[in-house]
């Protein structure tokens, strides 16, 4: 039977880039990412031994994210309509990136 909630490793991912998106990955720490996502410091060990472990993952994500946008890019038909695409969802996300800027 499927959760609603996401599991762990999910949550720390997803604190994990709330936080390195408003601090930054340094002044990060694992115990920030256990305080973010409710999960104990210890548990956060058993699925990211290191930060930078903790930081594939977030390379990880992000490559994913980029490579959903661009696959919806590259079935435009042009590269103007492509381009098009690209400034409208900069667009969209405009009090984002002024506030804290690209992911």
């Amino acid at each position: 039977m499927p959760t609603s909630t996401p599991d762990k490793r999910d949550r720390l991912v997803d604190a994990a880039v709330q936080l390195v998106h408003r601090q930054g990955f340094h002044r990060t720490t694992l115990a920030d990412v256990a305080e973010e996502s409710r999960v104990p410091l210890g548990n956060v060990y058993y699925y990211f031994k290191t930060k930078d472990a903790l930081g594939e993952a977030l390379i990880d994500r992000y490559l994913g994210q980029y490579e959903a946008l661009r696959s919806k890019w590259d079935a435009k038909p042009d590269p103007k309509t492509r381009l098009d695409a690209f400034i409208q969802m900069t667009a969209d996300n405009r009090d984002v990136l002024a506030r804290s800027g690209c992911w």
